[in-house]
């Protein structure tokens, strides 16, 4: 049992720690790019990768949860623990049929999609040349679900560092010596980029795959029904993916055509759906980071207990998770809220944008626990219930673009964001709470934290900006500080949940005493 728990905890900081290194590269390298391309260029690439994503979930969709689902299940069954390699090779196969399917689709229908939707047909190539990453990104899906399920989150880790590392060196390697002259021409480099990055990364994914294959003790084939189980769990997740990926793609492209109808440029319109999804929303998602990676890991043992029927353990660790989560976001909520001014001027050297980070802030909350709450519900099997939340946020998203955000510019894009984000979460976590006896705390995770926070960072930047005008210094000693004054309430308060081997220790060690007292009686 405590190795198990050690075991996720290592697992956890491999994946949080990969994740947080990544996410600050990438926060870095959109920055570098807004300077590079303009706010209008990302915005362009932000457009071609919204349309792009409809592509990749056909090619991916589903995938990697099933994956970890199947071979969590084998590994619980004394009898298919030999046949894990056998159903992957079949999960293999499903795969690049998918992938290979999305390839030749997008690669034919490029012109339409550049033209008709997109309406940039300049843009053509680029998504000629991001259809041939497609076969790799699901063949890769693949073996990062089955590195999960066996428990060895340090070869995910290590394919996602990687790939992104290439991409980056290879992006600003070329923008260094072959500087685009247009957007269009910018675009197309950065997509040579992410197709050559997939490649690299499935190629070291399917090398560390077979230095595992080969360890491999007996082996034997897979039961029948493999594929079928496959896409049983698949299905689910996949219809909500496309339906969900084909209105968000929807909801992308309306929204610089609401913008203009409200009165801004073409330029402008993508300056600001630009700035929205390539430069805020990422630093907002940032220090999810950790979050994501508990939960990747902790859905396997969410399954291997729903199997088994353990729903005590489910209750009790998705309790825990939840409860960090909210006191953890709140934090974040409260940094981004106060000191927005410094880590703008800091990432972008200016703070024109802080403003934006502080109006979106209070949503942190919201979005880290629906990440979590969708991960408990796919581990108890419920992936329609995510895929039915996930179509309602995505509708309601389109629905705002299309009929209000015309008529209220920018204010209406900050509309629809909160209002989907919002939907999402609620549903999610009124299902869970009547499936399950998950119950945090509302009052030691969420609103004395939230008072907790404002308290401690507002005190400390008054103190700061009084002593220097340095944003480094007030960012990273505001952090500290923060962080420090949260901790101490928080821990004074009781809000802070204890150390479970701790508590173990103490009651072994009372009994311990009780049964000496009763033995000298």
């Amino acid at each position: 049992m405590k190795n198990g728990k050690l075991k996720l905890l290592q697992d956890t900081v491999i994946l949080g720690g990969s994740s947080i290194l990544l996410n600050a590269l990438g926060i870095v390298f959109q920055a570098y790019l807004s300077g590079r391309l303009g706010a209008d260029g990302v915005g362009l690439f932000q457009l071609i990768c919204s349309v792009y994503v409809f592509a990749t979930t056909f090619a991916t969709s589903g995938i990697s949860l099933s994956v970890t689902r199947i071979i969590t299940e084998a590994q619980i069954k004394p009898q298919s623990k030999g046949s894990v390699h056998s159903i992957l090779s079949r999960c293999m196969i499903v795969c690049l049929v998918m992938g290979l399917s999305a390839c030749a689709l997008q690669f034919v229908l490029a012109p339409f999609i550049a033209g008709s939707i997109l309406g940039y047909q300049n843009t053509s190539n680029c998504f000629r040349i991001l259809a041939f990453g497609l076969p790799f990104m699901s063949a890769s899906s693949c073996m990062n679900g089955f590195f999960i399920a066996e428990r060895k989150a340090s070869k995910s880790a290590a394919s996602y560092i990687f790939e992104d590392l290439v991409k980056m060196a290879l992006i600003i390697s070329i923008f260094n010596l072959y500087p685009p002259k247009s957007d269009a021409e910018g675009c197309v480099i950065l997509t040579l980029g992410v197709v050559i990055s997939e490649m690299c990364s499935c190629t070291l994914n399917y090398i560390m795959y077979l230095a595992d294959k080969r360890r491999a003790a007996a082996r034997q084939k897979a039961e029948p029904g493999v594929v079928r189980n496959m896409l049983r769990i698949a299905a689910p997740v996949a219809t909500s993916s496309y339906l969900k990926s084909g209105l968000t793609t929807l909801e992308n492209l309306l929204v610089p055509i609401g913008l203009q109808k409200y009165g801004f440029t073409v330029s402008q319109s993508l300056s600001v759906f630009g700035t929205f999804k390539g430069l805020i929303i990422p630093v907002l998602l940032f220090p999810s980071s950790i979050i994501g990676a508990f939960t990747r890991v902790l859905m396997p043992e969410i399954a291997d207990s729903y199997t088994v029927g353990d729903t005590k353990k489910i209750d009790r660790r998705g309790t825990r998770i939840l409860g960090l989560t909210l006191i953890f976001s709140v934090f974040i909520m409260g940094i981004f809220i106060v000191f927005a001014d410094e880590l703008c001027m800091i990432l972008y050297s200016t703070s024109e944008n802080a403003w934006l980070l502080r109006t979106l802030a209070p949503l942190v909350p919201v979005m880290y626990i629906d990440g979590v709450v969708d991960g408990i519900l796919k581990g108890m099997d419920e992936q329609f219930a995510v895929m039915r939340y996930n179509v309602y946020e995505a509708i309601a998203r389109v629905f705002i673009v299309y009929f209000i955000l015309p008529h209220t510019g920018t204010t209406g894009f900050i509309i629809t964001i909160y209002a989907g984000n919002t939907i999402n979460t609620l549903l999610s976590l009124a299902h869970l709470i009547k499936i399950s006896k998950i119950r945090p705390d509302a009052r030691k995770t969420l609103i004395f934290p939230s008072l907790c926070i404002c308290f401690s960072a507002l005190a400390l930047s008054v103190v700061l900006k009084k002593m220097t005008q340095n944003s480094w210094l007030i960012w990273i000693l505001g952090c500290l500080g923060s962080a420090v004054l949260y901790a101490v309430i928080l821990h004074a308060y009781g809000s802070l949940p204890s150390y479970p081997f701790g508590k173990k220790k103490k009651l072994a060690a009372a009994q311990a005493e009780a049964e000496q007292r009763l033995d000298s009686a």
